[in-house]
């Protein structure tokens, strides 16, 4: 977990983002039929984190051992977002696991 800086409501509403738990900012989106990337922010710290889930197994997706195209099709759609939410202000980074 790092920090970044958490913009104001109705601009994180507008990208997408929700607050069902009120100290917290998620956002969700697929990035194949069953992978989704899931990214969760502290409102107060800017503490964030993300989870690259299966959404069949309800597990953290280990697509750094699935054979391409998938693992670079999944790696290229988390960095893409990874890029479309900071060109909207976040500062987000993400390691992908094994590099």
């Amino acid at each position: 977990m790092v920090n970044t800086p958490v913009l104001k409501s109705k601009k994180m509403r507008l990208l997408g983002f929700t607050d069902h738990v009120e100290e917290q900012w998620y956002y969700t989106t697929r990035l194949l039929d069953a992978t989704s990337f899931n990214l969760t922010i502290d409102k107060q710290t800017g503490r964030y984190s993300i989870d690259i889930l299966n959404e069949m197994f309800l597990q953290p997706e280990p697509y750094m051992t699935m054979r391409d195209p998938y693992k670079n099709y999944i790696k290229a759609a988390i960095d893409l977002k990874i890029h479309e939410l900071n060109q909207s202000g976040l500062d987000l980074n993400y390691n992908h696991p094994g590099e």
